[in-house]
């Protein structure tokens, strides 16, 4: 039994909620919060072996509080986890009460639903009501998620996000199977479950990944469309488990991403706010023109809208677009400030062939013998001219 004991330890002696572990009916392991809560003088120890009888997790208040309590039947024995449900004052949310009663309750709908759905196709009463109950189902699974998201608002708000807890996680994946069954039912879509394992204790944040499964289930089932299949497994392994979803929607032909990635997909790489996204490389028909053609009542303005012979990042050119647009549009007989032209003035250009020998003049540079003579040519082929004038006012000699 101490080896059992010293496993149980490491597994569950980091867990916040307690962990008691049961063998033939009595206790044999708790980790500190367990022993917390085994002293406590309202916590009824008696009932724990009735509980161990009911795998899987339950809300039963035990005392003076409510907590939600997951079984999980080992072969060793049986080992129960439990979350107190009521937060402490300054974190308790005015609507978790609401937020709880009315996800229980749509809950419990939603199997009535199915049930009755179920009957009147038993009996040959379908017929004319598919639409309704396909509705109704949808609304309610909505108003699911909207509980869900309600619920995750709740944690951050009182900054117990993501909170990490001791969940069975064999359990909640049982339970996003069984909620997934009726909302593919509903879009027409065949859905599996397969598992190797019935409980498997873990520590995480319960909320986000109850999320996360919701995400790939309701994608899953919308890539398949009406007629697909959508299957999920849960396979346990070796200290480790893989969650997958995989579905039968069209998805891209393995011979054709290549093909597609290069030729199909043009979006610019953009990272918002930061100073790069103006500077990706880019095609001409990357960004719309200010006023595309054929456009009556509509323009794009700013730094990523199309105008000639401008250089983005700049105040004018914000500008220059907005001007451009009111003055195309509106047909009013107004000219867009001309753009600097620095790139066809060979004063500018001169001015920053300098700047980028850090001011040096070509006479100054370190030249060979060969290299100079050639300059003294060429310098007194100039001598005298226009050209001498403009090389000496810039600073090139």
């Amino acid at each position: 039994m101490d080896f059992l004991t010293d496993r149980l330890s490491e597994q569950y002696g980091s867990f916040p909620e307690a962990v008691i572990f049961l063998y033939a009916g009595q206790i044999l392991y708790s980790n500190e919060a367990g022993q917390a809560l085994l002293k406590k003088e309202d916590f009824p120890q008696d009932l724990l072996p009735a509980l161990a009888e009911h795998p899987g997790g339950m809300e039963i208040a035990l005392g003076k509080t409510f907590y939600f309590v997951t079984v999980s039947q080992l072969q060793e024995g049986d080992l129960l986890v439990l979350r107190d449900l009521d937060p402490p004052p300054e974190k308790k949310h005015p609507f978790s009460n609401a937020v709880y009663r009315m996800r229980e309750c749509l809950s419990n709908l939603s199997a009535t639903q199915w049930k009755m759905q179920q009957v009147l196709e038993d009996n040959g009463l379908l017929d004319g009501l598919e639409q309704d109950l396909a509705n109704q189902n949808r609304l309610v699974f909505q108003m699911l998620r909207l509980t869900r998201q309600a619920e995750l608002t709740q944690e951050l708000n009182y900054k117990s996000f993501p909170r990490e807890e001791g969940f069975d996680l064999a359990m909640v994946c049982q339970g996003m199977a069984d909620e997934a069954t009726w909302l593919a039912d509903l879009a027409g879509v065949r859905f599996s479950y397969s598992t190797n394992v019935d409980h498997l204790p873990f520590k995480g944040s319960k909320s986000l990944l109850t999320q996360m499964l919701l995400a790939l289930v309701s994608n899953g089932v919308r890539a398949a469309g009406k007629g697909g299949e959508v299957e999920m497994k849960f396979h346990a392994e070796n200290g480790r488990c893989v969650i997958s979803v995989r579905d039968t929607g069209v998805g891209i032909p393995e011979d054709r991403i290549e093909e597609l990635a290069a030729t199909a997909c043009n979006t610019t790489t953009c990272f918002m706010p930061y100073i790069n996204a103006f500077f990706q490389p880019r095609k001409e028909s990357d960004r719309p023109k200010v006023v595309p053609d054929g456009a009556v009542n509509f323009a794009f303005i700013g730094q990523f809208a199309e105008t000639p012979r401008d250089t983005i990042f700049t105040t004018e050119y914000s500008m220059r677009t907005g001007m451009e647009a009111v003055y195309t549009l509106l047909n009013v007989d107004r000219g867009v400030p001309e753009v600097w032209g620095s790139v066809y003035d060979v004063r500018d250009l001169l001015n920053a062939t300098v700047k980028l020998r850090d001011g040096k003049k070509a006479t100054d540079m370190d030249l060979s013998f060969g290299e100079k003579m050639v300059l003294k040519k060429a310098l007194s082929k100039i001598g005298g001219t226009d050209v001498e004038k403009l090389l000496k006012q810039y600073g090139v000699i």
